[in-house]
């Protein structure tokens, strides 16, 4: 008797998705600007960067109990940052986005990857 073989058909193009992950890349949208805005403040109290401006230029997300969002933001001069951001759900108690981690001294073409460096209060 001979063995029963399935093929699995992909489309060519088509990239796994990881269940919990973060997504593709995408253009930043004003979702994004708008978290970004809320926690730049933060992110320039936590990093000690006096940033000249603080504009998302990408980002990808991961949907958990609410929204994580990675981001890289153009800090002008040619350096740019990496912050980590969560939103949360409309219905949460708490409503404002927060600033999770950050990576400074990055450049433009530097992939986002997503990364676990916590934010110290301070």
């Amino acid at each position: 008797m001979a063995a029963e073989t399935t093929t699995e058909k992909r489309c060519p193009s088509a990239k796994p998705h990881v269940v919990g992950g973060f997504g593709e890349e995408h253009p930043a949208n004003k979702a994004v600007e708008d978290a970004c805005h809320a926690v730049k403040t933060d992110f320039q109290k936590k990093s000690g960067e006096n940033v000249a401006m603080f504009h998302p230029v990408s980002y990808k997300s991961q949907v958990v109990s609410g929204t994580n969002y990675l981001i890289k933001v153009d800090c002008g001069s040619g350096s740019y940052a990496h912050i980590k951001v969560h939103v949360p759900l409309p219905h949460a108690k708490e409503q404002h986005p927060t600033l999770l981690s950050f990576k400074l001294h990055k450049k433009e073409e530097d992939p986002l990857v997503p990364f676990e460096q916590p934010v110290l209060d301070v």
